[in-house]
């Protein structure tokens, strides 16, 4: 089963269903969710969670966090080492890129899993070179 990676502003636009691309976002969970395995990295759980608690407060974040950690139709991705130094290079090596350290990580862990698609409305992964979903 393919992964893909999921980013922060995909996660963002399913849980606020007033955000404009929420409906795009929830159509492709729905129609390609038995077919891959949506990645989630702890730098993205820790920037979406973030932004949760800020828009929603803290117990709409604390109860999205639960079930996103131990949901099926997403595997939970803790950087390893390596890829924190994969982040880190990265980030110093597109330093002319408006690519947050997030960004940065995600493109690590896609390296290091050979992931080639994300989730995202982010058009820095656009930049990255790799599929772009919805």
């Amino acid at each position: 089963m393919r992964l893909i990676l999921v980013d922060t502003s995909a996660l963002c636009a399913l849980i606020d269903k007033g955000e404009q691309r929420h409906h795009a976002v929830a159509k492709f969970i729905q129609e390609h969710g038995s077919e891959c395995t949506l990645l989630v990295s702890d730098y993205v759980l820790d920037e979406t969670l973030t932004w949760v608690k800020g828009r929603f407060g803290s117990r709409r974040a604390i109860e999205f966090g639960r079930k996103l950690r131990v949901s099926d139709f997403c595997h939970y991705h803790v950087l390893a080492l390596e890829d924190e130094a994969a982040t880190w290079a990265i980030f110093e090596k597109y330093h002319d890129k408006a690519w947050t350290y997030t960004d940065c990580s995600c493109l690590a862990v896609m390296q290091h899993l050979q992931i080639t698609e994300v989730l995202s409305l982010d058009a820095h992964f656009r930049q990255m070179g790799v599929q772009v979903w919805p």
